[in-house]
């Protein structure tokens, strides 16, 4: 009974953390088969009966005009979906090509300071992209800094 409980035990903080990160999943899901009033009733100012908070998860007709609006009468919202699409495919199998091609390199040959370059990559891999735009705005501003009207004078 024990050993049971103890193989158990750690699926509740689990179960918990994985209820929090999903239900405003679910919440968006729901919401985009609501209309745009039973949107504000469900998810507006909370409505108290009886002392508790009343959450409507289930829409009282189901509809699909939000997303016939959002596919059908915003041409441009297809567009800005199909160009990013795009760029990110180009950017991921552009990735992919690199990364496996200096994977292979690290793992079946043997060069000098091979270990500082794994180093290295790891290093790299590990901080975040916005840490990288910090020299690069950096960098930018310098160069605006020769057109900016103080410069001119």
């Amino acid at each position: 009974m024990k050993r049971r409980l103890s193989r158990f035990l750690p699926y509740i903080p689990l179960s918990l953390a994985a209820t929090v990160v999903l239900l405003p999943v679910l919440f968006v899901a729901v919401g985009s088969f609501m209309s745009a009033e039973e949107i504000r009733e469900a998810f507006g100012v909370p409505s108290y009966q009886d002392g508790q908070v009343m959450i409507k998860l289930i829409p009282q007709q189901v509809t699909i005009t939000n997303y016939r609006e959002i596919l059908l009468l915003t041409p441009n919202y297809l567009y800005k979906f199909w160009n990013s699409m795009l760029f990110v495919t180009a950017i991921v199998v552009g990735q992919v090509v690199i990364a496996s091609m200096g994977g292979y390199t690290l793992a079946k040959f043997r060069f000098p300071e091979q270990g500082m370059l794994f180093f290295i990559t790891v290093i790299l891999m590990l901080m975040p992209n916005q840490v990288t735009l910090v020299p690069h705005n950096c960098k930018q501003s310098s160069k605006m800094h020769r057109f900016s009207p103080q410069s001119a004078q």
